[in-house]
């Protein structure tokens, strides 16, 4: 929606970009901690929810394009780089990313890039669909925005966010595809193995499939393809902690959670109890079958970053 004054003339809206690869290569040329907000410093008239240093883009040969001023282009891809305080918080997101995509899991397509001998998180926009080269918006309503509720009480256990109760609900009156809420509780049991204690509301999405430029204009709704997964871990002592973001039956505390929780996680769920043990039996030892196989790859690839534990050197 553009607001313009009542008197001003409709005009036709640009769909140009231009080009902030050398602004990026600059600022990855910085130390982490000296690096400026990308959104800001390259102009981009867009703001991208989230506490990491992102950038919307569109890669294209070789060069990295953002909407120019005054246009509505869409971006295809963010990008996501280490602002500090965080050790190779890069290579973690990118292996819990592949790590569940490699588990059956759907999540946003990621790679690690190289800009300026720097890292940095390139992540495929899910919300676009692409149609003779031109990127079309997909709605999406992260669960924050479903419930109504502000973005600043995203967490069930500081702000009464919706916790996972709400969220199946939200799933199964939009009427998602029937395996949104496996997906669902499977990524519940990926979280608490990785230890992903910031996975709040606006982690979680419902994508409206409805694009009125291309004529279609009745939605089909699903479950989004899930994102922002990392293992807080390795970062308890940068002010994060193993409090979980949702509450697993009636426990918060990462260390806490037991067989009994993920009883009430079922109740929770709207699932039957029996079924989801043998769903985490199942999934677990799917796990187990994929996470040597990505460590391993991952560690091929960036053998400089020291979040791997050394059994897998």
């Amino acid at each position: 929606m553009t607001v313009i004054p009542f008197d001003e003339p409709i005009s036709e809206y640009s769909v140009e970009y231009k080009d902030v690869t050398q602004v990026l290569i600059e600022q990855l040329s910085l130390p982490p901690a000296d690096r400026r907000n990308l959104i800001a410093v390259t102009g981009t008239r867009i703001s991208l929810a989230g506490a990491q240093n992102k950038l919307p883009v569109v890669p294209r040969d070789g060069m990295y394009l953002v909407p120019a001023d005054y246009s509505f282009a869409a971006t295809t891809h963010i990008i996501m780089v280490p602002s500090g305080g965080f050790r190779d918080v890069q290579c973690n997101e990118a292996f819990c990313m592949n790590l569940a995509k490699a588990t059956g899991l759907p999540e946003a397509n990621t790679q690690i890039i190289d800009i300026a001998g720097s890292d940095a998180i390139l992540v495929e926009r899910y919300d676009r669909t692409i149609v003779d080269g031109t990127a079309y918006l997909l709605h999406q309503e992260d669960f924050c925005q479903v419930a109504g509720i502000p973005g600043m009480r995203k967490y069930e256990d500081e702000g009464g966010g919706p916790g996972f109760s709400a969220c199946a609900g939200f799933i199964r009156r939009c009427n998602a595809a029937a395996d949104s809420i496996d997906d669902f509780a499977k990524l519940a049991i990926f979280n608490y193995i990785i230890g992903n204690c910031v996975a709040h509301a606006k982690n979680f999405s419902l994508l409206f499939e409805r694009v009125p430029e291309l004529g279609i204009i009745d939605p089909g709704v699903r479950l989004a393809p899930f994102y922002d997964l990392m293992s807080v871990p390795p970062y308890y002592n940068c002010d994060l902690d193993d409090r979980m973001a949702m509450r697993y039956g009636n426990v918060y505390k990462h260390a806490d959670i037991n067989a009994d929780s993920f009883v009430a996680l079922a109740h929770d769920l709207g699932i039957d109890v029996p079924g989801f043990v043998t769903s985490i039996r199942e999934y677990c030892a799917k796990l187990s079958s994929k996470v040597h196989e990505i460590a391993e790859l991952h560690i091929r690839k960036y053998p400089n970053a020291t979040i791997y534990p050394e059994y897998y050197r």
